[in-house]
């Protein structure tokens, strides 16, 4: 997941988390992840967009995943849902 429109401070540091959410194929909670990705450093000057990956390691079946980023320096959050499937 990309994200772009992440502000950056005048020190060039850039700070997201990212929060997961993901229900299973029978509609409950499988994970629930505050923070799963907590990216605080310095970037190059110019920098607005992140990408994160997140593997995880789910038997066969449907999900749905929801996926929220916070911008701790602009204050700003974004979230969206996406539905997947795991093949075996």
């Amino acid at each position: 997941m990309t994200v772009k429109g992440i502000k950056q401070a005048d020190d060039s540091q850039i700070w997201v988390q990212q929060d997961l959410a993901v229900n299973g194929p029978n509609g409950g909670a499988v994970l629930n992840k505050e923070n799963m990705v907590d990216l605080h450093s310095k970037a190059p000057a110019g920098t607005n967009q992140v990408t994160f990956n997140n593997d995880l390691n789910l038997p066969v079946g449907a999900y749905e995943a929801t996926i929220s980023v916070h911008d701790k320096i602009s204050g700003g959050i974004t979230k969206t849902t996406l539905k997947f499937t795991v093949e075996g």
